[in-house]
């Protein structure tokens, strides 16, 4: 729940947090749930002050967003810009490590997305192939997160990934 952005006070959990916040964001904006959306934008930019990235949500962003809670495709590409910004300001700062979290995050938010369809909506085969066709993003950022294992909050988050990447590996 939104609710919770002002329990997330360590950077890692920030960071995590933002990844999640961001791919609910754009999965709300996707699916046109406009309180949602709203909620979202305003946890992650809560959660980019924490962060130092703030700069990519700038009141501009909220006003244009308001301006566009009946257009569903206009939401999808203002959600999409603030995450490119905070995305480039990540990585402007060299912010690594707070960037491989940010992403596994998200990443970890995305399969808990796509889980849930598969659960509503039962194992159909397109959405078993999004599941399967994810591995080569989990190996993209084990490879991004072992760039940056020497940081405590990476190295237990890679941990947790690498036990994911098993499973995939026993597939």
């Amino acid at each position: 729940p939104t609710s919770n952005v002002d329990r997330y006070a360590s950077l890692k959990s920030r960071a995590l947090n933002f990844g999640i916040y961001s791919t609910d964001l754009v999965f709300a904006s996707y699916f046109k749930l406009n309180v949602e959306v709203v909620r979202y934008y305003l946890t992650t930019k809560k959660l980019a002050e924490g962060l130092g990235v703030a700069n990519a949500f700038s009141d501009a962003d909220f006003v244009r967003l308001e301006a566009n809670l009946t257009r569903g495709d206009s939401l999808e590409i203002i959600s999409n810009d603030a995450y490119a910004k905070a995305y480039a300001k990540l990585q402007d700062e060299q912010m690594g490590p707070t960037l491989a979290m940010v992403l596994a995050g998200g990443w970890v938010e995305s399969m808990h997305l796509l889980q849930r369809q598969i659960e509503s909506t039962g194992k159909n085969e397109a959405l078993m192939a999004r599941v399967a066709e994810q591995k080569v993003t989990l190996e993209h950022l084990v490879e991004m997160m072992e760039a940056q294992e020497s940081d405590a909050d990476v190295a237990s988050v890679l941990k947790d990934l690498l036990v994911i990447r098993d499973v995939y590996d026993q597939v």
